[in-house]
């Protein structure tokens, strides 16, 4: 593993860390290939609290927005509410900054 704490075991704020900053769901599930798929969730969970937000809004385009969040994991309801609150989020940015 990339990132582990002091007794070997997963340091997920350092992996929700590291997957906020990658803007596409393949580039974040390449880097999370030596994770167990039962931190996914957590992880991702985490990254959209974190960073995930930042790295969307700091894309070029608003279609590259678009298709970064549309990408967010929606398979069950926690992670419906979280990609709602990356859109409400990044949108909110884009207000702020006018």
């Amino acid at each position: 593993m990339k990132h582990t704490d002091q007794f070997g075991q997963i340091d997920t704020l350092k992996y929700a860390d590291a997957i906020g900053k990658i803007a596409t769901h393949k580039k974040r599930i390449e880097y999370l290939q030596d994770v167990d798929e039962k931190f996914y969730d957590l992880l991702y969970l985490l990254a959209m609290q974190m960073g995930i937000v930042n790295t969307i809004a700091k894309l070029p385009t608003r279609e590259e927005r678009k298709k970064a969040w549309e990408e967010l994991p929606e398979h069950n309801r926690t992670m419906k509410g979280m990609k709602q609150m990356v859109y409400h989020k990044v949108v909110r940015k884009f207000k702020n900054k006018k």
